[in-house]
């Protein structure tokens, strides 16, 4: 079972980083990071950094 999870993983994530490239990155989310929960509370933790040190510098 642990080997198909992981094998389930790495065919969604190969093809989530091929559309992530164009932009798309609904299937990151939603297939990869979503079931391991804390990429996905890393990635929201880090984009709410960059927000606050982009703000801070008022770039615009």
């Amino acid at each position: 079972m642990h080997s198909l999870v992981s094998s389930s993983i790495k065919n969604v994530s190969l093809s989530a980083d091929l559309t992530g490239i164009f932009g798309i990155t609904e299937p990151a989310i939603y297939g990869v990071t979503l079931r391991l929960k804390k990429p996905f509370v890393c990635g929201c933790i880090g984009g709410a950094i960059g927000a606050l040190i982009i703000s801070f510098f008022n770039t615009k």
